[in-house]
């Protein structure tokens, strides 16, 4: 952070004008709508191949008053700097236009955007309604609200939670001084200026100062009178958002273009680190270096013993746990606590692991203890601790015995991180008989480690128990080197599997001679092969189970991800994270009992509820996690992620996470993505790109090579198919996902079929979109959605038998396909089931007054009105529909699926859609809580259908192998996809035959009602 600059006047005044702040909020959180923003908060961004460039001109004038360090001042080489002008730089960069800054006074600096002096104004300008009223902003880019600021030493005040009982400084007239007022118990000191009360703060005269938090970095981080002296605590406790400001109506593609280079720098890490240079003063952005929050300090000094073998076959293990653990510590100590830590090597060997107990308990006088990794060490680790009261987590020993006593009772002072051997074993036989289809199996194990032992067994057990059998069952010592004799009884019985579940160091010496021996069995095993110094050429097309993957899509572990390789230089392997986990359970329990006392941070730890990088974790009686499993295949000589596995009984949360990645097919793949992104209907091409792309970045992350090219159709037909023939004559795509409207899908699907190029529409629902005039299937057409006619009779019928109606009224626009055959489908299926159907009255795209044909309706006193339209052209319909008195209960299908809909004009309506945010499957609720931590919304039907598209798209092109749309429409016809909206095979029209969700809307927002599966 550069130097206080400005005076201290220059701030004074910013503030009185501006009254605002800036923080970043917490990970995973969407930032709260602005209560007098105009925008909503910006979404993660959606990669692109390369710079979109919404913008019409190469370069803006961007006018600011660089007067309000840090977020915009002129620093000692009269360069303009701070946080503002770093985000505006690097949201130009990755959009592809420059911009000139223009210093200007704040005074004038409206009055020149309204003379066109400028383009934009970027200069820590808060959103108001009075100024939405008169100006245009852009997304919200930082929150700028209140800091409590507190001396460096201060260890009792976390928030500004803990201010009551204390004195509280503020400067005079400000929403700092206005926010202290409406605190009970707080007292507040007023100021003339901010520095004589931060002056006063660190002589000791006050117990914290509430500030702006752009104020509050410049002093407390920067300031050389303050500097090192002062900290911010907390997270901002109020609202202030700024904006980028245009002239109304004026600039609308500068603002684009703003919005979506916010969503790519954030996604990218950029504004992490610009945040970190100006805000945080740390170096590293806390969200991405605090995946889990730090618990509050104690206030006391803690001594922790990392037990781990440094040293010995599986010192990388020992390594990795200590990093992990040992991040999480340095996070704990950056937040206030003063711990001191003991590290002691084990070897991964029961007597050194005894021994070294034995030293830190007794000559260290520690506590707690953080390992062992190996369970054949922690267990008489966990014997000692629980004699002497001393509370251990393991973050890896999966051996049940670990925190279980020989009479079955449990060890009150141990606890692990990660899941159980019976797990494991039951998670590799299984997928050795379902995934791979294997009906023998050979097992060899290490007869004097508990751990390899143990998972040996179970392994051996469950796949018996499957079906299966194991003609070789071979134990080894922990010496041995030469394993010709059992693996000339592996070879004679030629398995299907070889599982070997030892470490991996003794893992490269058996599975090199396997290869000499010529042994074709597929190599399976546990978390022991998760090391870089397993030989990965030696295990080429093997699988393993995990404790978690770094392909996981949870924003905690893409954030810890990075943050591990920013500081290590390498990807953090299970090890690294399980320890990093089980830190911070320690200090979390801690915290929570406030006292330096095992017998009560136990009770604690028991009760926690923490939500880490490995998963959710609560605490069975026996003091285990139940967590999924990541199994992952050697491919390519590298791990890559392939499935997660579920526990059976597991709950919701931590059950079967997302669709698995298809394996990366080791060329490039160009996608288009054709969707509506202006228009009536372009939040549902907005939502369609979203899943789209969310489903793509999972797969760039897990290895595969691919280009984005994003196309606006529009849902217009003539836009739809120029824009199908821009992405395959000019930019050569072989793929494409969209178009989101069947009127527009359906001269796509033309185009594709003529041209050999593969489309698969997310939520094309009219049948004429895969099928050709005479009745033929089009090859090179898909959908992932249910079809109209399945839609019409789900509404009809519901109609008829849930909400007992016999008359009916449909409206209907005569020139989009989509509505017109939903509503015919409709009114056939209703009359068919005894109903009447005495209004069936057509409108145009253009019409907007609905009067006569209301009329009709309310004449007809009918009791459903069927609206099959989109949602801009129903708002229009239920407005007038509520003007006439009409009482029908209003219907429709999905393409009410918006954000945007009216919902206060169809209270007590219902609609058919794809999916429920509401379905209890896992695949469902662990998808709709990864895209809301990635965009901030609850995904709608839009990018579900999308997610799952892209994801089908994939899988096809993994399964053939060839960059060839004719090859890769054979393997997507043959799919079977198991998927967020359902289970998906295609039909011989390649359409899936899927359930509906019947939403209601009630109390002013969709509920979910009741599934209905096809006839």
């Amino acid at each position: 952070m550069k130097p206080k600059l400005a005076s201290v006047l220059a701030i004074v005044l910013a503030v009185a004008m501006i009254l605002s702040g800036c923080a970043k909020p917490p990970a995973g959180t969407p930032q709260p709508t602005p209560t007098t923003a105009a925008a909503q908060p910006t979404q993660a961004a959606q990669p692109t191949a390369a710079p979109q460039q919404p913008a019409a001109k190469a370069k803006y004038v961007i006018a600011t008053d660089a007067a309000f360090p840090p977020m915009e001042f002129v620093d000692e080489n009269k360069n303009i700097v701070g946080f503002d002008i770093d985000l505006m730089n690097a949201i130009a960069k990755a959009m592809g236009f420059e911009v000139e800054f223009k210093n200007t006074a704040w005074d004038g600096i409206f009055a020149g955007l309204e003379s066109g002096d400028y383009d934009a104004i970027l200069s820590s300008v808060t959103i108001t309604e009075e100024r939405k009223a008169k100006y245009d902003f852009s997304d919200p880019y930082i929150n700028a609200g209140q800091a409590v600021v507190v001396r460096a030493d201060e260890t009792a005040i976390q928030s500004h939670k803990d201010l009551p009982g204390k004195t509280v400084g503020a400067q005079i007239g400000t929403t700092g001084a206005l926010a202290v007022q409406e605190m009970q118990g707080v007292t507040l000191k007023e100021y003339d200026t901010i520095d004589l009360a931060l002056l006063d703060l660190v002589s000791g005269n006050l117990d914290a100062v509430v500030v702006d938090t752009p104020v509050a970095a410049d002093y407390a981080l920067a300031s050389e009178q303050f500097k090192g002296k002062l900290k911010i605590v907390g997270e901002p406790f109020t609202d202030e958002w700024y904006g980028l400001v245009v002239r109304k109506g004026e600039n609308q593609e500068l603002l684009k273009a703003f919005n979506e280079g916010l969503k790519k720098v954030k996604a990218d890490g950029t504004y992490d680190q610009i945040y970190a240079k100006w805000i945080s003063g740390k170096g590293v952005a806390p969200v991405a270096a605090a995946p889990s929050a730090v618990a509050p300090a104690p206030g006391f000094p803690v001594k922790i013993a990392i037990v781990v073998p440094l040293s010995g076959d599986v010192k990388t293990f020992g390594e990795s746990t200590r990093d992990g653990a040992l991040m999480a510590i340095e996070e704990a100590k950056a937040a206030g606590w003063q711990i001191e830590v003991v590290l002691a090597d084990s070897k991964c060997d029961a007597q050194e692991a005894a021994n070294a107990a034995n030293k830190v308990i007794f000559e260290d006088g520690v506590k707690y203890i953080i390992g062992e990794v190996c369970s054949s060490a922690s267990i008489p680790i966990s014997q000692i601790a629980e004699a002497n009261g001393v509370l251990q987590i393991s973050p890896t020993s999966t051996n049940p015995a670990v925190t279980v006593n020989e009479d079955g009772s449990t060890k009150q002072y141990v606890f692990r991180a990660c899941f159980l051997d019976p797990f494991q074993g039951e998670v590799m036989a299984s997928f050795a008989k379902d995934d791979l289809g294997a009906k023998t199996a050979a097992v060899l194990y290490d007869v004097g480690n508990d751990y390899v032992k143990g998972l040996a067994e179970y392994f051996k057990g469950s796949f018996e128990a499957m079906g299966g059998t194991v003609p070789v069952f071979e134990a080894y010592t922990k010496d041995d080197t030469d394993f010709s004799a059992v693996l000339g009884k592996v070879a004679a019985a030629n398995v299907d599997v070889l599982f070997l579940p030892d470490y991996y160091a003794k893992n490269n010496l058996i599975a090199a001679q396997v290869k000499e021996k010529g042994i074709k069995a597929t190599l399976l095993g546990g978390d022991g092969w998760d090391s870089p110094e397993l030989r990965f050429d030696l295990f080429e097309g093997g699988y393993f189970s995990n404790h978690y993957s770094p392909a996981d899509p949870r924003p905690v572990v893409q954030n810890f991800v990075k943050a591990y390789q920013a500081k290590y230089g390498v990807v953090p392997d299970a090890l690294a994270t399980l320890a990093y986990d089980a830190a911070k359970i320690l200090l979390q329990s801690i915290s929570e009992a406030g006292v330096d006392d095992p017998a009560v941070v136990k009770d604690k730890m028991a009760a926690i509820k923490y939500e880490g990088v490995s998963g959710q974790i609560t605490y069975d009686a026996q003091h285990n996690p139940v967590k999924k499993a990541a199994i992952v295949k050697i491919e390519g000589g590298k791990p890559t992620f392939y499935k997660f596995v579920a526990p059976k009984g597991a709950g919701e949360e931590e059950a079967a996470a997302m669709p698995a990645v298809a394996p990366a097919p080791g060329f490039p793949v160009k996608v288009a993505i054709v969707v509506p992104l202006s228009g009536d209907v372009k939040t549902f091409g907005e939502s369609t790109r979203d899943g789209a792309l969310m489903a793509i970045e999972e797969a760039k992350a897990a290895g595969w090579q691919i280009e984005v090219v994003l196309a606006d159709s529009k849902c217009d037909a003539q836009e739809a198919a120029n824009a199908a023939n821009k992405v395959i004559f000019e930019d050569g795509v072989k793929y494409i996902i969209g178009e989101v409207c069947s009127s527009a899908s359906i001269p796509i699907s033309q185009i594709a079929e003529a041209n050999g190029v593969l489309q698969i529409s997310p939520t094309s629902t009219n049948p004429a979109v895969t099928v050709n005039e005479d009745g033929s299937t089009k090859q090179y057409v898909f959908r992932a959605c249910f079809l109209d006619p399945f839609q019409g009779e789900v509404m009809a019928s519901f109609a008829k038998d849930d909400l007992g109606a016999k008359t009916a009224a449909v409206l209907y626009d005569v020139g989009n396909d989509y509505v017109k055959g939903l509503a015919e489908y409709f009114k056939g299926s209703f009359e068919a089931m005894g109903g009447t159907v005495p209004v069936f009255e057509a409108y145009t795209k253009d019409d907007t007054d609905f009067s006569a044909v209301l009329g009709k309706v309310a004449a007809a006193n009918v009791d459903v009105l069927f609206l099959p339209d989109y949602y801009a052209k129903n708002n229009l319909i239920a407005a007038q529909v509520k003007e006439k008195g009409i009482k029908a209960t209003l219907l429709g299908g999905d393409g009410w699926d918006s954000p945007e809909l009216r919902f206060d004009l169809f209270e007590g309506g219902y609609f058919s859609n794809h999916y429920s945010p509401a379905d209890p499957r896992p695949v469902v609720q662990n998808f709709v809580k990864a895209y809301q931590a990635k965009y901030g919304v609850v995904p709608d039907a839009l990018a579900t259908l999308a997610y799952d598209a892209a994801k089908i798209l994939l899988q096809s092109i993994s399964e053939a192998g060839v960059d060839d749309p004719a090859v890769v429409k054979d393997k997507m016809a043959a799919i079977k996809y198991e998927g967020v909206s359902g289970q998906i095979t295609y039909d011989a029209q390649h359409n899936p035959v899927k359930k509906a969700a019947i939403v209601k809307i009630e109390g002013g927002k969709p509920t979910f009602y009741k599934f209905v599966a096809p006839k």
